[in-house]
C-alpha cells in the first residue's frame, strides 16, 4: 500500500481525480477506484477478494492511495505506460545483490543513529491514538475519519511473484527509502 499527499478531485470524471486517472493510465492493468469517503471495509473486501484470486489471475493486488506523491515518483522514471514497462523491464533484469549484507549494514546505521533508547521504541506493536494495535491495513484511510477511506485503487499489478510490485511502483531513493532496484530484491 502507498501514497502520500493530496489528490486533486475532477468533478468532470464522476468523482475520480486526476491523479487517480492518470495513475490507473500509468499502471495500464486493471484497477478498481474508491472515491474519497468509501467505507474502508469496501476497500478491504475487494483487496481479499483479489488476493484470493490472485495466483489464478497472474497478478498481485495492491492499495494504492491515489496523490501528487506518487505520480512525482513515477514522473522520475517515466511519463508513459510504455515507459514505465521499459523500466519495469530494466528494474527485473538488474543485478541482484546480497540481501543480508544490505540489509545488515542499514539494521547497524540506523541502531547507531537512534541510540538505544529510541531503537526500543521504534520496533514492536503500534498502538493507534485509541490504544489499539494495528492488526490490519490502514494507510488508505482518511486520518480525520477512520471510518472512510482516502481516494484509492485496488490495481492487479501484473506479476509472477509478488515482490516483482516494486518494479511496477517506482518508489525508493527518497526519506531514507532503498532504492527500487534494492526494494525488489
Amino acid at each position: 500500500m502507498f501514497g502520500l499527499g493530496k489528490s486533486k478531485k475532477n468533478d468532470n470524471n464522476g468523482g475520480v481525480s486526476e491523479f487517480a486517472r492518470k495513475l490507473i493510465e500509468m499502471l495500464a492493468c486493471p484497477c478498481e477506484h474508491f472515491p474519497k469517503g468509501t467505507d474502508p471495509q469496501k476497500v478491504l473486501n475487494a483487496y481479499d477478494d483479489a488476493f484470493a484470486k490472485r495466483e489464478m489471475g497472474g497478478y498481485t493486488p495492491m492499495i494504492i492511495v491515489c496523490s501528487d506523491v506518487i505520480l512525482e515518483n513515477f514522473g522520475d522514471v517515466s511519463t508513459t505506460a510504455e515507459e514505465l514497462k521499459e523500466n519495469h523491464d530494466k528494474l527485473l533484469k538488474s543485478e541482484r545483490f546480497d540481501v543480508q549484507k544490505w540489509f545488515a549494514e542499514r539494521l547497524a546505521d540506523w541502531k547507531f543513529e537512534m541510540g538505544k533508547e529510541d531503537w526500543n521504541e521504534t520496533v514492536g506493536e503500534i498502538e493507534s491514538q485509541d490504544g489499539d494495535v494495528s492488526k490490519g491495513f490502514s494507510g488508505f484511510m482518511d486520518y480525520g475519519n477512520p471510518h472512510r477511506s482516502e481516494e484509492c485503487i485496488l490495481a492487479k499489478i501484473p506479476t509472477s511473484e509478488p515482490w516483482e510490485v516494486f518494479a511496477w511502483l517506482p518508489f525508493g531513493g527518497w526519506n531514507e527509502c532503498p532504492m527500487p532496484e534494492e526494494l525488489l530484491w
